[in-house]
């Protein structure tokens, strides 16, 4: 399936914390770490894909679970969108020259007290990933 990316735009948050957020139910009080992540759609001619990680299995936060891209916020990081092209350059490779911004989506408040600002982006191909062991056991796209 090819992706609207131009309906997609218009249907994403054009600046980073607009928008209600999503809080799960037992977040309320709890401190928040904040945290970005990438949405990589991937530009594919036999259908487009969504780029996936699985994070390490010695991880303390959220071991060996599906996810995108991301992390915390580091102190001198400007916004979101560097923090999710500068983890995802970190955990698997992708350069930033591959990615072109769409927009986000609202904050979606964890649990585990994480503060995470979602960033949707096409990532052109082609392009060579590289994981880093210590942070993610496997890359993968899914239609």
């Amino acid at each position: 399936m090819k992706i609207d990316c131009e309906r997609l735009r218009a249907a994403l948050l054009s600046e980073p914390g607009e928008g209600d957020g999503v809080r799960e139910d037992w977040t309320a009080g709890l401190e928040m770490t904040p945290a970005a992540v990438l949405v990589p759609i991937v530009l594919r001619d036999e259908g487009d894909t969504v780029l996936m990680t699985r994070r390490a299995a010695h991880l303390r936060d959220h071991p060996g679970q599906v996810s995108f891209p991301g992390g915390r916020v580091d102190a001198d990081d400007p916004s979101p969108l560097y923090t999710a092209l500068r983890e995802a350059r970190e955990e698997i490779g992708l350069t930033d020259d591959r990615v072109s911004l769409l927009g986000y989506l609202p904050e979606y408040r964890t649990g585990t007290g994480f503060r995470i600002t979602p960033v949707v982006a096409r990532v052109f191909p082609p392009f060579d990933l590289r994981t880093d062991p210590l942070e993610v056991e496997e890359v993968f796209e899914v239609p």
